[in-house]
């Protein structure tokens, strides 16, 4: 059996080099996407602080005693359902 001729050490280095490259590449690129995922998270968190107000029935609860048919969340996946059912929403 003949074995298989020893790559160049010139080859070999460039490889490795190259590997390590790559590797330093989908490092950057995973820390810049974990970066855009926080700052959209974070613009996300903001939002819900400026808007919270909005969601807010206590005083209705109070003032009225108004006792809302579904939570917020059963609302909205119940709203998603009827424009998905009537072919106005795609849903991923």
């Amino acid at each position: 059996m003949t074995a298989a001729p020893a790559p160049k050490v010139d080859d070999a280095a460039a490889a490795q080099k190259a590997r390590e490259a790559e590797q330093r590449e989908a490092q950057r690129l995973a820390d810049e996407a974990k970066r855009q995922e926080q700052a959209e998270r974070t613009e996300a968190v903001d939002a819900a602080r400026k808007y919270s107000w909005i969601y807010d029935d206590s005083r209705i609860r109070s003032e009225l005693g108004f006792v809302p048919e579904y939570d917020l969340a059963g609302a909205i996946r119940r709203t998603v359902a009827w424009y998905a059912e009537r072919g106005l929403a795609r849903i991923r």
